[in-house]
């Protein structure tokens, strides 16, 4: 920073620049300054709090906020930041008393009230999060980021005609690259393609490919050549699929239509596929299979307890490795294996638990592999990510850890899904709450531990993990 900066306006104006340039260390650095000059700097406070939110900071996010709204209690943007950070905290409650009370100061105010909107939709409240929603665009009907947060609550409430035509709001948001497709290409509205070529496109996780993948017979059944296009690492299990898979460098020449993998559930409206008979690999390396072969005696369960760090909602739907270590050190007769990929396998080494939870995620190449893996196991343990949507499609018993508000596809609650038979689900009952998610996993392993026998088949699992479903729903 300059040396001749000294007066708190001059500081307040370089940590903007500063701040807008994403320069945010240095922007944080100012603003601290200002502060020291001027513990009365209302912008500054504001502006910490933003970028401490940024940062995950939320406590001193918080803090920040609070300060600012000694000095101006009645501000509604200042209100409405508290909640957005209170909401990020878990204190979802909070969080919807403070948005309310800035849109009741400011009730004209979309960004206000779409504030509140999401607040109400994280604590579950649709129908109120809904009217919100409709009210904002009742103001400005045209804005996409208001038309993707109705889709979502729309999806949510299981209003799937309405949400999923709303849903196709995602490409104007910004947030996705526009479709990969050339120039000629029309859009595909579910109409037969007799004898021309249809481009599906990735466009979201692994898990939301390996989740649509059930709508690809009924796909074929209007067509045409179908053109899956694939990321490398699922590319050996779609293998066996009817369809021509295409990398994302290779050329595009002769398609004749395009559909995102996304739009394809509202395309299929009122059918519920089961998912296709997926490749899987009649081997696993001599390394994993002789460690199976050694234990299989034991109750063997695979864990995964985060999924990938690049989607925005991770810290809520993930768990930490430490956070299992009391149920580790109650079930010393159960075999954990883990199958964490990415950079939350570092957890597993920092902890010195190699040699009691072998690191498997590290010797698996990709999905292919990975589903190999799994049907030797009893049981996959974890938060919902892509492993989730690989289990439920070759019927590897799952038990699902999920956050208090989880995506679409989780409601109606309930103990099983719709959409993957051997699938149970643990959820939180009160935001940002694991512990008792946790207590009710580790009574249902200990369960299985008791009932574990050398031939203990998948649905023998399923069958003792049913028996429990009265008290892992009330948990």
């Amino acid at each position: 920073m300059n040396s001749e900066i000294v007066n708190s306006d001059d500081l307040f104006t370089q940590a903007v620049t500063f701040h807008q340039q994403g320069m945010f260390d240095k922007a944080q650095s100012c603003y601290q300054q200002v502060l020291l000059q001027n513990p009365d700097h209302l912008s500054s406070w504001i502006n910490l709090g933003v970028l401490n939110r940024r940062n995950k900071r939320y406590s001193t996010s918080l803090l920040c906020y609070q300060r600012a709204l000694a000095l101006k209690a009645d501000d509604a943007g200042i209100l409405s930041n508290m909640a957005n950070v209170l909401k990020d905290s878990d204190r979802v409650e909070e969080a919807i008393h403070y948005a309310q009370k800035a849109v009741d100061i400011e009730p004209e105010n979309v960004t206000f009230r779409h504030n509140l909107a999401i607040a109400l939709r994280e604590d579950k409240q649709f129908e109120l999060s809904l009217q919100e929603l409709n009210t904002c665009l009742s103001i400005q009907p045209d804005n996409p980021n208001l038309q993707w947060d109705r889709s979502l609550v729309l999806l949510m409430m299981q209003k799937f005609s309405e949400g999923f035509l709303a849903f196709e709001a995602r490409w104007k948001t910004g947030d996705l690259p526009q479709p990969n497709v050339p120039s000629h290409c029309k859009r595909w509205k579910g109409q037969p393609f007799k004898g021309e070529k249809l481009l599906l496109l990735t466009e979201q996780g692994f898990g939301d490919t390996i989740f649509c993948i059930r709508y690809i017979h009924l796909v074929c059944q209007l067509g045409g050549e179908v053109i899956l296009e694939c990321k490398s690492p699922l590319k050996r299990l779609f293998s066996n699929l009817p369809v021509t898979l295409l990398s994302f460098e290779a050329a595009r020449d002769g398609i004749d239509w395009y559909c995102p993998m996304m739009s394809l559930p509202g395309l299929f409206l009122g059918q519920e596929p089961p998912p296709p008979k997926l490749y899987i690999p009649k081997s696993i390396t001599i390394q994993l299979s002789e460690r199976l072969a050694s234990e299989r005696g034991n109750l063997q369960v695979g864990i995964i307890w985060s999924g990938s760090v690049t989607y925005g909602d991770n810290d809520k739907r993930s768990i930490s490795l430490s956070s299992l270590l009391p149920i580790f050190e109650s079930l010393p007769e159960v075999r954990f294996y883990s199958l964490q990929k990415g950079p939350k396998e570092h957890e597993l080494r920092e902890s010195g638990l190699q040699v009691l939870i072998p690191d498997f995620g590290s010797e698996l190449d990709d999905f292919a592999e990975t589903a190999a893996l799994l049907k030797r196991l009893d049981l996959l343990v974890m938060t919902d990510s892509a492993c989730v949507h690989l289990a439920g499609s070759i019927n590897t018993p799952i038990i699902n850890l999920l956050q208090y508000k989880p995506g679409w596809v989780y409601f109606p609650e309930s103990y099983t899904s719709r959409w993957y038979p051997s699938m149970r689900i643990l959820r939180q009952q009160t935001s940002g709450d694991w512990e008792p998610v946790l207590v009710q996993l580790q009574f249902l392993l200990s369960e299985l531990a008791k009932s574990k026998h050398i031939n203990l088949q998948h649905t023998d699992v399923l069958n003792i993990l049913d028996k429990f479903e009265t008290r892992s729903t009330s948990a």
